[in-house]
């Protein structure tokens, strides 16, 4: 997969692109335009170029399925196109092939909720915090060459009927958890079960007409982790000097971090879950940088291990999956949403994500594209269905918070360009994993 990772433009070199108005097909400063990965969609009306693409990816999954350890010996005799074909329906759990489309601004269009449904974190209620262009929620992604039906409560809950469904992760996982209960909640009696997670999030919802639990679980690692002062000094480590969260993302302070060891955040209730969407990737970060004092020192093996972020990821996602086939025996359906893309400008102070539309032409920064690379490396061949949605994402700098995620104090106030207002983005990741379930439990 090395076309997934190709180098960005570096933001701060001489040849670093310019930024992007809203909407157009250049790339702003320290992103990569990613027209290998999923077309081309700079087209006049943003169609993606789906014949070329095909035949490109064709060939390359085919090869790097052939790398990768524990392939199938029986797909080197296949043909490119069917085991390609084969390899996405397994890695993506549905015959819709959704990535490659356009966002289709819809006149009159409005969500299924507003931002008075309660389940939003008030760091996420763009509309209460005083948004005022509300046009970033009249768009619908459209898939090229198959159809993706809206949310449907009943749709949704049919397929879970009798189930718990959890959302394991980050922040962003909390993002798409409460848009899923928004979207319920705007249509269906839903009550709350176990109580709160942080500030303004229900961690647990009962829908009683289906007898459906929707829990969410915030571990940002996935894996155990402390920034207490006694595990520096346990493994003879340097705490970091700073705690400011460099870009917008990560942990922002110093973490020991085992990287084989399972937050029992999540682990404690595994065995009672039926579905299971992961999300994870931005914490890791903090681990990018060269100096010495890093914020994230990892541990394994309970030995000192030094990794960049990279590194730690697949490890923890390797002990997620050893956790669910080996340990745990799990028997549900797991799966992973890929990394979701920061629009962060360089070129503004504060860094910042000004656009009041989508942009036409795919632009990721460094880290979604080597993230979400590792992500389908790690997950390829095995039970996991892979949401990959950070291409769609990627569309949508006017999707996230900006300045909105409390009130706007002036102009030098910090913006958010990695969560997503709700309504907003998350709610097409609700219709994608409907599309899923719907593919997977029927």
């Amino acid at each position: 997969l090395q076309w997934l990772s190709a180098p960005p433009t570096g933001s701060n070199s001489a040849s670093a692109s310019s930024a992007s108005s809203a909407g157009s097909a250049g790339s702003p400063a320290g992103f990569s335009t990613l027209t290998n990965s999923y077309g081309n969609l700079g087209g006049s009306n943003g169609d993606a170029n789906i014949e070329d693409f095909e035949k490109e990816e064709d060939e390359e999954i085919r090869r790097s399925w052939m790398e990768w350890p524990g392939s199938q010996p029986s797909a080197r005799n296949t043909s490119s196109a069917t085991s390609a074909a084969k390899i996405r329906r397994q890695l993506l759990g549905t015959s819709c092939d959704y990535r490659r489309g356009k966002w289709a601004y819809v006149k009159g269009y409005r969500p299924a909720y507003s931002g008075d449904c309660k389940y939003i974190r008030s760091g996420f209620n763009c509309q209460r915090n005083g948004r005022k262009n509300m046009d970033f929620m009249s768009y619908r992604w459209q898939p090229a060459t198959c159809a993706l039906p809206r949310f449907s409560a009943n749709t949704f809950l049919s397929l879970l009927k009798n189930k718990i469904i959890a959302f394991i992760g980050d922040s962003i996982s909390r993002n798409f958890q409460q848009s899923i209960s928004c979207l319920l909640a705007a249509q269906v009696t839903v009550e709350e079960w176990t109580g709160h997670l942080g500030p303004d999030s229900v961690i647990g919802l009962k829908i009683p007409s289906h007898n459906v639990r929707i829990l969410a679980f915030m571990t940002p690692f996935l894996v155990r982790y402390t920034n207490e002062p006694w595990a520096f000094e346990l493994y003879g480590l340097q705490p970091p000097k700073t705690k400011l969260i460099k870009g917008g993302n990560g942990a922002g302070q110093g973490y020991v971090i085992w990287t084989d060891v399972l937050d029992s955040a999540w682990t404690v209730l595994f065995r009672q879950l039926d579905v299971v969407v992961f999300m994870s990737g931005h914490w890791f970060l903090q681990a990018q940088g060269d100096t010495d004092v890093r914020s994230l020192q990892f541990v394994t093996n309970n030995k000192p291990v030094r990794l960049n972020g990279q590194d730690a990821y697949r490890a923890v996602i390797n002990r997620v999956k050893k956790f669910l086939d080996v340990e745990a025996k799990f028997k549900g359906i797991p799966m992973w949403l890929t990394y979701s893309p920061s629009h962060y400008r360089s070129s503004t102070y504060p860094p910042s994500c000004p656009d009041s539309k989508p942009l036409s032409s795919v632009s990721l920064d460094k880290a979604a594209t080597q993230f979400r690379s590792i992500e389908l490396e790690m997950l390829q061949n095995t039970r996991f269905s892979v949401l990959d949605l950070t291409a769609m994402s990627g569309l949508r700098p006017d999707g996230h918070v900006q300045m909105y995620y409390g009130p706007v104090k002036n102009s030098k106030t910090k913006w958010d360009c990695l969560h997503w207002c709700l309504p907003g983005v998350p709610d097409a990741w609700s219709d994608v994993l409907q599309l899923v379930l719907s593919s997977r439990l029927r």
